[in-house]
């Protein structure tokens, strides 16, 4: 007697042929089941950012969103505020 279960992720679910499953289980007496157990992908959450959100707080969203990027938030944010004050320079100069 054979019972199979198996994960998949479920972006690859469509993947699996269960037909093939069933064949390679040809030699078994019985199969009582073939239990497949999608795992839902995660969901990424979408940065809100309106037009009088300012730099900072824009930055602020999108790293707290993205954990790789929250240790270092700050340098982050203070390097995009000196390249925006360096863009905002340059543009009074050419105008």
């Amino acid at each position: 007697m054979v019972r199979v279960r198996y994960q998949v992720k479920e972006n690859a679910a469509t993947d699996i042929d269960g037909q093939q499953i069933r064949t390679a289980l040809g030699a078994a007496n019985n199969i009582a089941s073939i239990e497949r157990i999608v795992v839902p992908e995660e969901r990424q959450r979408r940065t809100v950012v309106t037009r009088e959100s300012s730099l900072e707080e824009a930055m602020d969203r999108y790293i707290e969103q993205h954990d790789t990027l929250v240790p270092l938030k700050q340098t982050l944010i203070e390097k995009a505020l000196e390249l925006e004050k360096q863009y905002e320079l340059q543009r009074q100069n050419h105008a």
